[in-house]
């Protein structure tokens, strides 16, 4: 009867056991590589997390996992290029957007901007997105709100929800032209309800303040 006991305990700690693997987390570079397929698949809303989760491992000098991210950014730079090469636009702006925030390497402006550029001219709505905030931040310039808002009208066209967000937040600060809050509304709406979770925070924001109507905290939740 221990026997039978013991046999069972050993089954139930044993990581090949089905049941065990299911309730495992993943591994650190797994879930950097898992969200770098969304990435490559078109959902650019997932850099910033990327980005975050990468900068816990990599600011850290103690982590134990910093040598492991380190060599996935290494690997993951060579595997980019490839598709660079091969003219994949969501390639060129997850690779723009490393140089832009400095992994795998310093800090580059100038070689995130001929990235973004390259992926602009073969219709990535993302990349015109992207670029269009390094006009508005002045990175790797002057800030230029003209060239950003020209670039984010171009992606709205095609449908691009991020840039719908960022027109918006534009509107919202006077960004290019007067405050307008009917402007920005219309395209955080627009943005919901293609799914985008920085425009539900905003535009929550804008009802907690009051911006373009009266002050609706029940709209906040």
């Amino acid at each position: 009867m221990n026997g039978n006991n013991r046999k069972r305990k050993l089954v139930n700690d044993d990581k090949t056991n089905p049941k065990r693997r299911k309730m495992e987390r993943p591994s650190v570079v797994d879930d950097l590589k898992m969200r770098a397929e969304l990435i490559l698949s078109g959902d650019y809303s997932s850099l910033h997390q990327w980005n975050l989760a990468v900068n816990k491992h990599l600011k850290d000098p103690l982590s134990e996992h910093r040598g492991n991210v380190i060599e996935y950014i290494q690997n993951l730079v060579a595997a980019l290029n490839t598709g660079i090469k091969e003219e994949n636009t969501s390639a060129m702006v997850f690779r723009a957007f490393m140089h832009r925030e400095g992994r795998g390497g310093e800090r580059n402006y100038a070689a995130a901007i001929a990235l973004y550029d390259r992926a602009i001219e073969l219709g990535d709505a993302g990349a015109m997105n992207h670029r269009a905030f390094m006009h508005r931040e002045g990175h790797g310039g002057e800030r230029n709100y003209a060239a950003a808002i020209a670039l984010l009208e171009r992606a709205i066209e095609l449908g691009d929800a991020g840039a719908m967000n960022n027109r918006a937040f534009m509107h919202c600060h006077g960004q290019g032209g007067d405050i307008n809050y009917a402007a920005a509304i219309a395209l955080f709406d627009r943005a919901i309800e293609l799914g985008d979770a920085c425009a539900m925070n905003n535009r929550a924001f804008m009802h907690s303040k009051g911006h373009g109507g009266d002050r609706n905290y029940t709209q906040t939740d």
